[in-house]
């Protein structure tokens, strides 16, 4: 793999990071990629607050509403109000 890879190749290899370990010459193109490309550093940081929000959204179970919140969510229909003038 070239050491220079563009930012779009960059990209792809973030998002292939999250599903499979990349090889050894990929990790070593990207990390030098990430060296000198402050836009692609961003969005290596956005990636990873995606991945600890979507761990924590895995993690979430019905007892941390509270109790007897999340029976009374679970058989109430949400309700949505209608728009000022009649429209909704």
């Amino acid at each position: 793999m070239d050491w220079m890879i563009p930012c779009q190749k960059a990209a792809t290899l973030l998002v292939a990071r999250e599903d499979r370990p990349l090889a050894l010459g990929e990790r070593r193109a990207l990390r030098f990629h990430l060296l000198i490309c402050k836009a692609c550093t961003r969005f290596e940081h956005q990636m990873l607050t995606m991945r600890q929000a979507m761990d924590g959204w895995r993690n979430y179970t019905e007892q941390s509403l509270g109790d007897g919140e999340a029976d009374a969510a679970a058989d109430s229909p949400t309700k949505v109000p209608k728009a000022p003038g009649g429209r909704g």
